[in-house]
């Protein structure tokens, strides 16, 4: 039962994903990609999880992210 409800949440999260591409959201981009990646680690899918870290991470470098906080 718990992994079909990781499955709805994924897809909820990548229906986040394309809202947040299309508004250039950075840091929500970011987020939802972390998230994804703890789902694809609790599935015990953990290629999947560390390529959503990994691109987590980029977004989170490449804007300057850190908890949610610009840096200048």
């Amino acid at each position: 039962m718990l992994g079909y409800k990781l499955d709805k949440i994924n897809l909820v999260f990548q229906e986040v994903l394309g809202i947040y591409t299309e508004l250039k959201n950075y840091n929500g981009l970011a987020a939802t990609k972390n998230n994804i990646a703890d789902l694809f680690k609790q599935q015990g899918d953990y290629q999947s999880a560390i390529n959503n870290y990994t691109d987590a991470l980029a977004l989170f470098k490449n804007k300057k992210i850190i908890c949610g906080l610009l840096m200048f």
